[in-house]
């Protein structure tokens, strides 16, 4: 009895042991996904482009997609290509297919030895029929805005000056005009009084 629990315990353990080392290896450090990026907005054809931090590159890569809110996601394939490619661009999308949403998309690389490695990138915004709806941007209160405005003060008018008018006569002018007209009436009122005064005269003889 007790040779046989010693030989189901050494085959339970065999069994654990090539599970681990049977298992497929998630590193997702080998594999880097470039294009598409998260949260970003895609449209019509889209290019899944990536590279590799590894020398030896072979085996199969392997694209789906998913619905980006989905807990346990239910991925549809678009499509493999075989390694090694020329280029970093790996794949075409045309997202024009599926209608419009918020998507995950799924990259793994099945390795030659059974192993893979997965990459996952996700929220994808496809809007081929939907308007995008731009980035919020902040924006300024009005006051704020008033405050940022700067105020022009008017410069103050150089004063003016009148020009003299040549026909105005100044005080003085005025007061010697009057003082020559006096004078002028007085000698006239004595040629006068001494013309009258030898005509007086004359009829007197």
């Amino acid at each position: 009895m007790l040779n046989l629990w010693v030989a189901m315990s050494k085959t339970f353990l065999g069994f654990l042991l090539a599970l681990v080392f049977l298992s497929p290896v998630h590193d997702s450090s080998e594999l880097v996904v470039i294009t598409p990026a998260a949260d970003q907005v895609i449209q019509g054809k889209t290019t899944i482009s990536g590279s590799f931090n590894t020398p030896a590159v072979a085996g199969k890569l392997e694209f789906s997609y998913a619905y980006a809110e989905a807990s346990q996601p239910n991925w549809f394939l678009l499509g493999s290509v075989d390694l090694p490619v020329q280029e970093n661009a790996w794949f075409t999308w045309d997202t024009s297919t599926i209608v419009d949403g918020d998507y995950q998309l799924q990259v793994v690389w099945l390795k030659p030895d059974g192993s893979q490695v997965e990459q996952i990138i996700t929220p994808l915004h496809v809007r081929n029929y939907t308007a995008v709806v731009p980035s919020q941007t902040p924006t300024l209160a009005l006051s704020a805005v008033a405050e940022a405005t700067p105020t022009l003060t008017p410069a103050p008018a150089p004063p003016q000056t009148i020009a003299e008018n040549p026909a105005a006569l100044s005080t003085a002018q005025i007061a010697a005009r009057i003082l020559a007209g006096g004078i002028a009436g007085i000698i006239l009122v004595l040629f006068f009084e001494i013309y009258r005064l030898i005509r007086r005269s004359k009829n007197h003889r």
